[in-house]
């Protein structure tokens, strides 16, 4: 080898090391940040889960049935199974929209209320004027 290829040979070498030893040194500062932003997120406490905040029906929601629904109110519908908030809002706009319900089937005039939803809750609902 001459002098030449010994100093371009060198040089690889030394950048090599280099490259090696400043990517070592980057890891291991992301290391100390991520184990700060760590901590940060084990102290925030997070809100204690309730079934009024989890959308988990409690039992006596469960049991309160059958359901009329021509007079139902929001909760009530929402005791449902499958029928949350947004779906109970929409049975009752649709029920002060065309009047009374004449059948368990006029709910898959609903949107989001489709067979499924209703063969779940058909035996716990009544149609009574």
């Amino acid at each position: 080898m001459n002098n030449k290829e010994k100093t371009v040979l060198y040089f690889l070498i030394s950048s090599i090391i280099i490259g090696s030893s400043i990517s070592l040194y980057k890891r291991q500062n992301e290391r100390k940040n991520l184990s700060h932003i760590k901590f940060e997120i084990d102290e925030i406490s997070s809100p204690e889960i309730t079934p009024e905040y989890s959308g988990i029906k409690t039992e006596k929601e469960r049991n309160q049935y059958p359901v009329n629904i021509n007079q139902a109110t929001m909760k009530e519908l929402e005791a449902l199974t499958g029928i949350g908030p947004v779906l109970a809002q929409r049975i009752i706009n649709e029920r002060n929209r065309v009047g009374k319900f004449s059948c368990p089937e006029d709910l898959l005039k609903v949107k989001g209320i489709g067979p499924k939803i209703l063969i779940k809750i058909k035996d716990k609902i009544i149609i009574n004027n």
